[in-house]
This record gives C-alpha cells, structure tokens and sequence, in this order.
C-alpha cells in the first residue's frame, strides 16, 4: 500500500510539474517573439543611422575629391602636384617646383581656404581650385627660392 500512495505521489508531483513548465513555456515563446521583434526594430534603426552616416561620409568624400589627382606643371606636362587621399580626412600632397624642389606633406588637411599643407623643409601654402587648374600658394616659407607669395601653376589633364 505504501508503494502504491508513494507511486501515486510521484505521478501527482510530475503532472503538477509538467503543468507549471508549460506556463512558462508559453511565457518563454512570448518573450522570444517579443525580443525578435526588439531585435528587428533595433536593426531597421540601426541600419537607418548607418545609411545616414554612409551618405554624409560618401557626400563628403565626393566634395573633398575635386582635389584628388595628378596635376601637371606648364613647363614641362609633367605630374608635379599629386593629391591623395588618406581616408581620414587628411591628404597626402607632393608639390614638385620643376628642376628645384619637391614638397611633401601626408598630412594636409582642407579647410576653407583649400588644402593646407606644411612641408619638412618649413614651406607652408594652401592649395586651391580655379577650374581645371590647382594653385599652390605658399603662406610662410623658409626658403629663398619660394618667398611668401609665390604661386604655382598646375593643370588637370581632361583624361582626370
């Protein structure tokens, strides 16, 4: 007899058991859906402000890459002012003075002004856009050879 009540206690215990984890089955499905759907709004906003953000950068790099390119200088059609950009919003600038100087910067940056770039050799300017044609206008200068005011000449071939 007290097989049986003891049998008959441990099948009460497994029903009642059962019973109380469908309950929380249904509460567990309910929750999941509840988060899939979270998820899913949280990626449609996501993906919303990743769009924006895509489309400012990509409407930023398409202004600042008017500058991009290969100039060449009038005497002698060579590629002497080479703009590249880095990606991070800075420029990479070799400014070349036919038969005198080459002027590096890897780090210019656009302002309103132009590109504004400063060599090792202590030449300082600021690069602008007239047309087809780049001018390089040197601001502070420690050499003879480019006073402050001195203006360069490049033009854009029409294969750019």
């Amino acid at each position: 007899m007290k097989k049986v009540l003891l049998t008959m206690m441990m099948i009460s215990s497994l029903a009642l058991a059962a019973c109380g984890k469908a309950e929380e089955t249904t509460k567990t499905d309910t929750t999941s859906e509840m988060n899939v759907d979270t998820k899913e709004e949280s990626a449609d906003l996501t993906g919303g402000v990743t769009e924006q953000v895509d489309t400012e950068t990509e409407e930023a790099q398409q202004t600042n890459s008017a500058y991009v390119g290969k100039y060449l200088d009038y005497d002698n059609n060579d590629p002497n002012l080479i703009i590249e950009a880095n990606g991070d919003g800075t420029y990479k600038v070799e400014i070349g003075v036919f038969r005198l100087a080459v002027f590096e910067d890897d780090d210019a940056i656009l302002t309103d002004a132009g590109i504004e770039y400063e060599s090792e050799e202590g030449t300082k300017g600021v690069i602008t856009l007239e047309g087809n044609e780049a001018v390089v206008t040197v601001t502070e200068s420690t050499w003879d050879l480019a006073p402050v005011g001195t203006v360069y000449r490049y033009y854009r071939p029409s294969t750019q």
